[in-house]
């Protein structure tokens, strides 16, 4: 059997969280098997779609690199819904209701179906109701709709939230009346607080765009959410290509994953410290918004020095203002950096700026602490960074004199 999966958003809302990893385990799972992963916007809601709202789903897919083999408009679809509402009337499985259409339910039967995660799971036929599957204006509901295009889209496999539990009970009824199979389905448990309770917006960032404003990289996203609820062992990062061959929707567990912002920050760190900084250097570039004043190689190379310690690209972005902001902060021993603006006006700097500051320390009168804290004021603006014979290298001398002279002004 040739998998296929879907994604099926409601372009009503901003992607979020959740939509995103659910995303991920339907993709992660189609390609492990040589599927396909298919996109579907459930767009039959006219009132409340918003094309805005597509463009982030479409955004947030591609910011973790979930291509989609095909993308369909549920909208396209609303003549065949029609159809298997009509058909179902015709087989004695619906029943009209002041014009709009009702799926005919056995009360007295319960329904039952077999969970890739949560196993078999049943529920009486009176809790199920006769809900509305062709409205009065003829247009289709929900129920209605999300059976008919799995169905014709040959979609073998259903991954989405435990909140559709439900829905599957309903919709299993759907493909029966039409006598069609229900596919296998999976049901992921949801994302929780740290308090157990449902994520919200109350909790903060909730849509993927929050996190891509507050510097989070994809590749941290991706382990991050891949690990919510699902493992490997003790394996905390994973490769696209790792995640493809490893991941089985049937370990993900059956408890809700709590959503540890500290975690996500600490992943982001490492992919911070460790990826191309030529890379990383791209993602600050597109956090601001005038022109970089440094040469493209130096600024690679303060990246370099500035990254390890950060969480977020918008902190590194803060420590590199530097690099793009010519006013810095006057605040500096006037005498100090005068001394030194001779002293390195005469100094040899492909070697020895280490020891040359070393004896001006020495002979100065100034502490270490003051000679580098002026150093940095002048240079870069703040009080503490990275190694300032570091800075002085990349800026090289004709720079960093003439910042000297500046401060001086």
């Amino acid at each position: 059997m040739d998998v296929v999966t879907r994604f099926a958003p409601s372009p009503t809302g901003n992607l979020h969280i959740g939509g995103l990893r659910t995303a991920m385990f339907n993709f992660l799972y189609a390609k492990r098997y040589g599927g396909r992963f298919l996109l579907r916007i459930e767009d039959t809601d006219l009132a409340r779609s918003d094309a805005a709202y597509l463009e982030s789903i479409l955004q947030g897919l591609k910011w973790l690199s979930l291509s989609h083999d095909v993308l369909i408009c549920q909208s396209a679809n609303v003549n065949r819904h029609r159809e298997v509402a009509l058909e179902l009337l015709n087989r004695g499985k619906a029943y009209h209701d002041n014009g709009a259409v009702r799926l005919k339910v056995n009360h007295d039967k319960p329904v039952k179906f077999s969970d890739l995660i949560l196993g078999e799971i049943s529920t009486d036929g009176n809790s199920i109701n006769d809900v509305v599957i062709l409205r009065s204006d003829g247009s289709p509901t929900y129920m209605l709709a999300v059976v008919v295009d799995d169905h014709d889209m040959g979609i073998t496999h259903i991954i989405r939230g435990s909140d559709h539990i439900t829905n599957t009970f309903t919709q299993k009824l759907i493909y029966e009346g039409m006598g069609w199979s229900l596919p296998n389905v999976a049901h992921i448990p949801l994302i929780h607080n740290e308090h157990g309770a449902k994520l919200s917006k109350r909790d903060g960032a909730v849509d993927v765009v929050d996190y891509k404003t507050m510097g989070i990289l994809p590749e941290a996203m991706f382990n991050y959410l891949l690990r919510l609820g699902w493992s490997h062992g003790d394996k905390e990062i994973f490769s696209m290509q790792e995640a493809i061959d490893l991941f089985d929707i049937t370990a993900v567990g059956k408890s809700p994953a709590r959503f540890d912002r500290e975690k996500l920050y600490s992943l982001n760190s490492h992919y911070i410290s460790v990826l191309p900084p030529e890379r990383i250097a791209l993602e600050v570039r597109s956090f601001v918004g005038e022109k970089i004043v440094v040469s493209d190689s130096a600024f690679v190379a303060f990246v370099e020095l500035f990254r390890k310690k950060c969480s977020s690209i918008v902190e590194l972005k803060d420590s590199l203002r530097f690099c793009w902001c010519t006013y810095l902060c006057p605040e500096v021993n006037r005498i100090l950096l005068q001394e030194l603006l001779k002293l390195l006006e005469n100094t040899d700097w492909t070697s020895g700026l280490q020891q040359v500051l070393k004896e001006y320390i020495s002979l100065s009168g100034f502490s270490a602490k003051e000679v580098y804290t002026n150093l940095r004021m002048a240079l870069i603006g703040q009080e503490h960074s990275p190694s300032v014979v570091e800075i002085m290298q990349i800026f090289g001398k004709d720079i960093v004199l003439q910042k000297l002279h500046d401060s001086l002004k």
